[in-house]
């Protein structure tokens, strides 16, 4: 595309795109009163002679409005379009194409029948795997694993879900090794596990190799006689805000902890797994397998680290040892941020003072709110979910090869969904997460959300007499 107005120095570029332009295409342009800097052959227009800004595109089309005049640099660009326009027109041909398919049917009905035959051919296979597979697997009877002679090495174990598997398995009669981040572990049942319990920094940038060298041949000491059963890498942190916000180093801190605490906790004791022929649990996330506004980095980990499990499962299918991903959605656990926590971390940053006045902290104030209080609506109460699966994931003697923990009906519902184009992805995050948009001024105002806009159409529409009153 040429972008008429360019200043002269580019004659030699625009006089190699507009020689590609046909003869009747310079001449609609210039029959239309929209003269390009450069002619056909390469000669210049003066500035002044350009009666409107244009961009004219390879075949000739001319769009209004594409750039700002190079006098006018800090105008913004007009009629390019946006993020949410894009989105919409996106959505729209998606909903179109029912309705014009019902038409066309309509028009065309001896398409009817053969039409239902394929939709059953394809359609009921789809719901007889999804649905009754899922029903008759359940079903298979599976004994457990005796604990005893069995070790279980588990990190993460200074709260939540691995604290609580530690107390599990430790009462079932597992020796547990309980690899902790912090500094203390002050609750009883944490006292309890005191003489299994080891303190691990697995975001110590210094000696790692050494460190996770020594903790193998410490379990490998203390073992007892038993064998190291199964390996739960459960450490990991979350942490949400704009990508734009985040330094690289808090990145790495975060792939650290949730990506290569993983890697080096297998990779270090995959010898003692392949005498037991032993598995691996790696906690992943429902965020893995999609990222919504706000969660791109502890996406992007939960990603890498259903891609370790993926892989890992099948190098490791030759030394017998099994792999299983657990994949919780949110849980009321500690893992969850504060908004004030958010807000804090925002002010206290070292982003450039253009970030933040383009974002301002009444933006990450009220988005900090909306997105916390989004993840608590949807997270779910019953921590004892994720540690039973857990425990089956530890305990059976044939795992799946992946746990998710959300119920049926919401295992069904993104199932479905995952297989709608990534535009309703974006419409959901769109309707629940989007409250701002860019004000006059530049800077983001906040608005009402698709979602209360609708809410409050209906109610318009179902207690009008309330809403005037």
């Amino acid at each position: 595309m040429s972008v008429v107005g360019s200043p002269p120095n580019a004659t030699a570029f625009h006089g190699r795109v507009l020689r590609e332009l046909s003869l009747e295409s310079a001449s609609r342009i210039q029959n239309g009163n929209v003269f390009p800097l450069v002619g056909i052959h390469g000669n210049g227009f003066p500035w002044e002679h350009i009666p409107k800004w244009e961009c004219v595109g390879i075949n000739g089309n001319v769009f209004p409005g594409g750039a700002p005049r190079p006098s006018d640099p800090g105008k913004p660009p007009g009629n390019l379009g946006s993020g949410s326009e894009d989105m919409y027109r996106e959505l729209t041909v998606y909903l179109l194409t029912p309705t014009l398919t019902y038409v066309a049917l309509r028009l065309m009905p001896a398409l009817w029948t053969p039409l239902v035959y394929a939709s059953c051919a394809i359609g009921l296979p789809l719901v007889c795997f999804f649905t009754l597979g899922y029903f008759l697997y359940s079903l298979l009877p599976d004994s457990g694993v005796s604990a005893t002679g069995k070790a279980v090495l588990i990190t993460g174990c200074d709260s939540g879900f691995g604290h609580r598997l530690a107390v599990r398995l430790d009462r079932l009669g597992f020796q547990v090794r309980s690899y902790v981040c912090s500094t203390e572990c002050t609750s009883d049942a944490c006292r309890n596990l005191l003489l299994h319990k080891t303190k691990i920094d697995i975001k110590s940038k210094q000696a790692l190799d050494i460190y996770f060298r020594q903790a193998v041949d410490y379990v490998r000491q203390n073992l007892d006689g038993n064998g190291l059963w199964a390996v739960v890498a459960n450490a990991g942190v979350f942490g949400a805000m704009e990508l734009e916000w985040w330094s690289i180093a808090e990145m790495k801190q975060h792939f650290d902890i949730n990506v290569f605490g993983c890697v080096r906790t297998v990779q270090a004791f995959l010898p003692l797994l392949r005498q037991s022929r032993g598995r691996v649990v790696l906690t992943a996330s429902y965020a893995g397998r999609g990222t919504a506004s706000w969660n791109n980095v502890y996406s992007m980990t939960k990603h890498a680290v259903i891609s370790l499990g993926d892989g890992l499962r099948r190098e490791l299918m030759k030394w017998g040892i099994s792999v299983v991903l657990v994949e919780p959605t949110y849980y009321k656990t500690a893992i969850l941020p504060r908004p004030e926590a958010i807000v804090k971390k925002y002010q206290e940053s070292n982003l450039p003072k253009e970030v933040k006045d383009a974002y301002g902290d009444d933006y990450a104030s009220e988005m900090a709110d909306i997105s916390v209080n989004t993840m608590a609506f949807f997270a779910r109460d019953n921590v004892d979910e994720v540690v039973d699966t857990l425990e089956k994931a530890v305990c059976t003697r044939h795992p799946r090869q992946m746990y998710r923990c959300d119920g049926f009906v919401r295992w069904l519902l993104v199932v479905i969904f995952l297989c709608f184009p990534l535009v309703f992805h974006d419409f959901l995050d769109y309707l629940f997460l989007h409250h701002h948009e860019v004000g006059p001024d530049g800077k983001l105002v906040k608005r009402l959300s698709m979602l209360e806009r609708i809410t409050n159409k209906v109610k318009e529409i179902l207690m009008p007499q309330k809403l005037k009153k």
